[in-house]
């Protein structure tokens, strides 16, 4: 049975309308239901309006929807134009700069940007025009773009010049002002190029492995293990100005000057070379006075062909003074001397077993500056990195003793014997202590030693190199021997006849002192390079080598100043030996040579000793000559042995360094017993009976 008001639903708007206005009239109802009829009405006119309604949206929106979502679109496409006119600039510069970060470091070091210190932590982003700088024993890996790797060494600097990869620039610029890289470069595209400058060269990288390294006198080499590095000097350091004046008088001359300038060469996989700092002074300081000259003759009117082939002479003459900048060495040329017998191979095992002391100090010690000497009685090392003088049992191996100081910073000397002392210096004091290591004097000075120089023993007083001046110990107190107002730099000395010769690092000569007058008394021509070595003194001769390659011999029993040098292309820190008219000696490139002081043109390099040659090593890392066989401490593990009777030489093994822990400093002898230290601290021995 239907509901009473569902007659109701079926009326339309105007029966509701009616009954709505008539509702006085009906009288039949009652109230209650009259009410309820009237809810229902109402309620339903309501349900009548609201279906009106969404008919009228759905017929409007029926009509004109097809321009409605083509409004809808056209809006999100233009909001999306405006957004990308907004941000495209700044997208722009984020695609065309390559971003470099820190990815490790150790030690210290920081950031400058903008004048301001940046704290380093990994994941630092490095920026355009930021300087990278490391402190000593540290070093700081970044990467460039995704695939490229610098690892900055210790004491280094490098400037953030520019780093690009759009189209239109995809150089990329560095500046080494100072210290060691090592770098694997792998660069975006074919078109993108690394260049590093220096203060003299500029070396251009398209994808490689190499090592670049500026030492103290700003001499650079460079090392190719990968690829090729394209070099030529830098072309701030001349007179352009007049070069592109006399481009605009004759074409012919400009061409030539300008290939002697930019010097281009290309260095190869397994080459390294090294540019000679002070050549490349005299070089640029005479082509900048040529350009000048040649300058005025193009501008005189009566210029003459004449005189523009004597120019083009002159040129090529300045083509072998670039010879003298920069040397060559190729390890294509090492290795085939290796397989042809001329050079020995580094697996020459000898059989004989060094043996280590069962004390294992851990004393974490550094390749570099690092120095070991002994009284025949103890072992003494010198660790610049941990600012501490160790005394060791040559028995047992224990340590006895440990001597450091607040005040000191650095540590460069080793620690020499004296009577009932052990006397060490630094560039602010020397020290003498006790056999026990209790401190005995500290003579606080200026201008101390600064370049691990050796002390010398006369009429029973220490004498001590320093900066410019001699200081002297007796046992008692420290004083000053001579100050040389001459010189400007670190001395070395040697004992000759009743004498003192001394080499000044920076007056770059040899000067005798008489010992009573302390006077000079003559000198020698000027080296080519600076020389961190006492002079060799061996009868009539006196030798010498410098940091860039050269060797040094002087006649000085005839009051003959003039030098004869030979180029043995490595530059040389460790000491010289002399036997039977040979000079033996370890080069910066750590290989061990042999030279003829009679033909003093011929030189030869036996083998290999160090792998990771550093110059830096070598300050403080000699051989040692006992009974006519020299020995030295290699960063291979082993110890390297050579004959200089018959030249049998190779390599010992050692007992108890199964990880090969590199060899450090100088090895020394006790009694029968050669001893060796690792960079832990561990001690070896070798019986002299054994060999």
């Amino acid at each position: 049975m239907k509901s009473k008001k569902d007659w109701i639903k079926k009326l339309d708007d105007d029966s509701l309308n009616y009954l709505l206005k008539n509702k006085d009239k009906i009288t039949k109802t009652p109230e209650k239901l009259n009410n309820k009829a009237l809810d229902i009405i109402r309620y339903t006119k309501k349900l009548n309006y609201e279906k009106e309604k969404k008919f009228q949206f759905q017929l409007f929106f029926n009509t004109y929807k097809v321009a409605f979502v083509a409004a809808i679109i056209i809006i999100f496409i233009f909001s999306l134009t405006i957004i990308n006119y907004i941000f495209k600039p700044l997208q722009s510069f984020n695609q065309n700069i390559l971003f470099s970060e820190i990815v490790k470091y150790n030690g210290t070091g920081n950031i400058i940007r903008k004048g301001k210190l940046v704290a380093l932590s990994i994941n630092n982003k490095i920026k355009k025009g930021d300087t990278v700088k490391t402190d000593s024993d540290s070093n700081i890996i970044i990467m460039i773009g995704k695939d490229s790797k610098l690892n900055i060494n210790e004491k280094s600097e490098l400037k953030i010049i520019s780093l690009n990869k759009n189209k239109k620039d995809e150089t990329n610029k560095l500046y080494l002002s100072k210290g060691k890289i090592d770098c694997s470069i792998n660069l975006p595209t074919k078109k993108s190029v690394l260049e590093i400058f220096t203060e003299t060269s500029i070396f251009t990288i398209t994808g490689t492995e190499f090592t670049l390294e500026i030492d103290p006198d700003n001499n650079i080499e460079l090392v190719v293990n990968e690829g090729k590095v394209t070099v030529t000097h830098n072309l701030k350091n001349f007179d352009m100005h007049s070069l592109n004046k006399i481009r605009k008088k004759d074409a012919d001359i400009y061409e030539s000057i300008y290939k002697i300038i930019e010097n281009k060469i290309v260095v190869e996989k397994d080459t390294n070379i090294i540019i000679n700092k002070s050549a490349f002074e005299d070089f640029k300081k005479d082509i900048n006075v040529f350009l000048k000259k040649t300058l005025e003759q193009l501008n005189n009117p009566d210029f003459s062909n004449s005189e523009k082939n004597k120019i083009i002479k002159t040129i090529e003459n300045f083509t072998l003074n670039n010879k003298n900048i920069i040397t060559f060495q190729k390890d294509d040329q090492i290795n085939n001397e290796i397989e042809n017998g001329e050079i020995n191979s580094t697996d020459n095992i000898k059989e004989i077993i060094i043996k280590k002391l069962p004390s294992n100090r851990n004393l974490a010690l550094n390749d570099k500056y690092t120095q070991v000497t002994t009284d025949n009685e103890n072992i003494y090392i010198v660790s610049d990195k941990n600012k501490s003088i160790y005394c060791l049992d040559h028995g047992s191996g224990k340590l006895k003793w440990e001597f450091t100081n607040e005040s000191i910073n650095n540590i460069t000397t080793e620690v020499k014997p004296y009577k009932n002392d052990l006397v060490f210096a630094t560039p602010d004091a020397i020290f003498a202590l006790h056999k026990n290591g209790t401190l005995k004097i500290k003579k606080e000075i200026t201008g101390g030693p600064t370049y691990w120089p050796s002390f010398l023993v006369i009429d029973n007083k220490l004498l001590i190199p320093a900066f410019k001046s001699i200081y002297q110990y007796d046992g008692n107190e420290v004083t000053l021997f001579k100050e040389f107002y001459e010189s400007n730099g670190q001395l070395y000395i040697s004992r000759y006849l009743e004498n003192i010769l001394y080499i000044d690092i920076n007056q770059k000569n040899i000067k005798e002192v008489d010992i009573s007058s302390k006077k000079v008394i003559r000198e020698s021509d000027k080296f080519i390079d600076r020389v961190f070595m006492p002079p060799l003194i061996f009868k009539n001769y006196i030798f010498a080598g410098d940091i860039s390659g050269n060797l040094y011999k002087i006649n000085y029993q005839l009051n003959n100043k003039t030098i004869i040098i030979q180029n043995i292309n490595t530059g040389i820190l460790s000491n010289l030996e002399y036997y039977n008219n040979y000079l033996f000696f370890v080069g910066n490139n750590g290989f061990f040579y042999k030279v003829n002081i009679d033909n003093y043109t011929e030189s030869k390099m036996i083998t290999r000793v160090d792998n990771n040659p550093d110059k830096d090593k070598y300050f403080t890392k000699k051989t040692l000559l006992v009974d006519k066989i020299i020995f030295y401490s290699s960063d291979m593990g082993k110890v390297f042995y050579y004959n200089i009777i018959n030249g049998d030489n190779g390599f010992m093994k050692i007992e108890g360094n199964p990880n090969k822990n590199s060899l450090i400093g100088t090895p020394v002898k006790i009694g029968t017993k050669i001893y060796f230290i690792d960079n832990n601290g561990n001690i070896y021995y070798l019986n002299l009976a054994d060999i």
